[in-house]
């Protein structure tokens, strides 16, 4: 039995449950950093500020994930809530430390 700090304690079979889902994310985030390139979603004649761009790039990196996750993990307890914020964060860890 293991307990991770988040939910229950868990098997061996939740461990590699939780191992198949994060190489799943991981996958999905990095296949979104290949596909969305920096600056979509926005037209720079409608903006008055760089600082846009940042934002909704992640933003748009966190709903890719998240619509390729949701067929496999939609229905498990905080796929909702933690999906789109960990696909930001796990964006800029990939993006900036590859």
């Amino acid at each position: 039995m293991m307990h991770g700090g988040h939910g229950n304690i868990g098997s061996k079979a939740g461990i590699e449950f939780y191992k198949e889902f994060l190489a799943d994310f991981n996958a999905a985030v990095d296949k979104a950093l290949g596909e969305i390139a920096f600056g979509s979603g926005l037209d720079p004649a409608t903006i008055n500020s760089h600082t846009i761009y940042l934002p909704t790039w992640l933003d748009l990196i966190a709903e890719n994930v998240t619509e390729a996750l949701r067929p496999k993990y939609g229905k498990y307890y905080g796929f909702e809530d933690g999906t789109p914020s960990n696909a930001r964060m796990a964006a800029i860890s990939m993006f900036f430390y590859q």
